[in-house]
């Protein structure tokens, strides 16, 4: 199972134009840093989901 990537990781904290590594360009919007905190604590916690569950499979 592949973890997802860190949204914005290396980019600007924007929202048009969305990239999966650069977030959303700076300007073409104002920027709303919430979508990014949004997409980035769902990103770990489902990253944290798929951990455990291979860690899980690895002691089984």
């Amino acid at each position: 199972m592949d973890k997802l990537e860190e949204f914005s990781l290396n980019g600007p904290k924007n929202t048009d134009g969305l990239t999966l590594l650069s977030g959303f360009p700076s300007n073409q919007k104002p920027a709303r840093q919430w979508f990014n905190w949004l997409f980035n604590s769902i990103t770990k916690k489902i990253n944290e989901i798929i951990d455990g569950k291979l860690d899980a499979g690895a002691n089984a």
